[in-house]
């Protein structure tokens, strides 16, 4: 199978707690655990790049070989920038889980994204300090999940707009890995859980990597999740599990892959990603000018948005109707 190597790192990190990759891009590796941040910010010859929520002492350190970013994806974006332009090696620590940016070789020169991105180095190495992690806020992180869950439409997307058809088995191990997520929800202990996440959202970066092409992980859903991250300020986890379920109900032909409607409000409010006030605020939503502001929000990058007629969308405006009244 294309993906067994895949499958086998999320084999390896669920385990083992740590797994590499190598490819044309270079050696990449993954490391998971308790309390392990100390001993590598500490490292001679390391200059740290930290978000200002992050409580440590800086060293200042004039001849560094490598760049630890601690924190969030302002602090990942200013450290690749900075990596490369030092050619040194980048090690990645991201707090919290909220977004995939830890993993990634994008960059962009605006704040979260908001201009077009563009392409700079991978990360050598990624940290997951699940203590650190805990004492965060574990809620601040359970929005990851939904940049997670994006995939699943981002996959489908990014190969029907492509002409070719989507890898049933990839999606049906993406679909199953979020359900094994929300299923232990309630009975996992904070950091199993967050390791669940730091796992998922690996998986997500090396499918990127893998594709070299990022736009096969951030597709439609990351297209609607700008608009209500611009108009509404939430977290980006959190917008792009909203971008899923607008997704849901423009194309509820997609739920042939493993997932709809139901599963994902269900499953939003098990986890605790999204409340009965979003699905009020969703079911207020005009979908014609919801879509043509996706699509103006990044004009340049092509979606199945695109393909949707103005009829065809006032006729789904009717789903939004019985999402308030439960009837998913």
């Amino acid at each position: 199978m294309v993906y067994d190597d895949l499958y086998k790192l999320v084999f390896e990190l669920e385990t083992n707690n740590f797994a590499s990759w190598n490819d044309s891009y270079g050696f990449y590796e993954i490391i998971l655990g308790n309390g392990i941040v100390e001993k590598h910010i500490n490292q001679d010859h390391t200059r740290m790049i930290f978000s200002d929520y992050i409580k440590i002492k800086k060293k200042s350190q004039e001849n560094f070989n490598r760049i630890v970013s601690f924190g969030n994806f302002t602090t990942h974006n200013t450290a690749k920038i900075e990596a490369q332009k030092y050619k040194v090696d980048l090690v990645t620590i991201p707090v919290p889980l909220s977004n995939d940016s830890f993993g990634t070789n994008r960059c962009s020169c605006g704040d979260n994204e908001h201009l077009t991105s563009f392409e700079c180095i991978f990360p050598r190495t990624t940290l997951f300090d699940l203590d650190v992690l805990v004492d965060f806020g574990i809620q601040e992180s359970i929005v990851g999940i939904g940049e997670y869950l994006g995939l699943y439409f981002s996959l489908i997307d990014y190969h029907i707009k492509n002409n070719n058809k989507p890898d049933s088995d990839l999606i049906c191990f993406v679909v199953n890995k979020f359900l094994e997520f929300t299923e232990n929800f309630e009975n996992d202990c904070d950091h199993d859980l967050l390791k669940r996440i730091c796992v998922l959202l690996s998986l997500k970066c090396i499918i990127m990597r893998h594709n070299m092409n990022h736009e096969i992980g951030c597709g439609i859903d990351h297209s609607l999740a700008r608009v209500f991250e611009k108009e509404t300020k939430i977290l980006h986890g959190k917008a792009v599990f909203l971008g899923c379920i607008i997704s849901a109900i423009l194309f509820p032909e997609w739920n042939k892959w493993g997932l709809n409607l139901t599963i994902l409000v269900k499953s939003g409010k098990k986890i605790n990603i999204i409340s009965d006030l979003d699905i009020v605020f969703l079911s207020k939503i005009n979908l014609k000018d919801l879509v043509e502001k996706a699509i103006k929000i990044r004009p340049e990058r092509k979606t199945m948005l695109d393909s949707l007629t103005v009829s065809y969308i006032e006729k789904r405006q009717n789903e939004l109707i019985k999402l308030q009244n439960g009837i998913y």
